[in-house]
């Protein structure tokens, strides 16, 4: 495994075409472009995609019970 493949790897790359690299090495999220719209936000907004599926999405994401524990592990208030 390699020292990238530790991490969770995001790329811009603003193409209709999935970015590919040389190595074993895979993208987590894709930045495909930065002129979306959505509906009650009123200027330009990101366009990204994640490579799994929505299950793999949550399970990757961190909870709020999660952010509450390292915020309050990590700094003192």
């Amino acid at each position: 495994m390699s020292f990238i493949d530790q991490y969770p790897t995001g790329v811009a790359r603003y193409s209709s075409e999935a970015p590919e690299f040389s190595s074993s090495s895979k993208w987590n999220f894709w930045q495909c472009g930065n002129r979306g719209k959505v509906e009650g936000i009123y200027k330009e907004v990101d366009l990204n995609v994640f490579s799994g599926d929505l299950l793999e999405l949550e399970n990757f994401c961190i909870s709020e019970g999660e952010i509450c524990s390292t915020v309050k592990t990590r700094y003192t208030f």
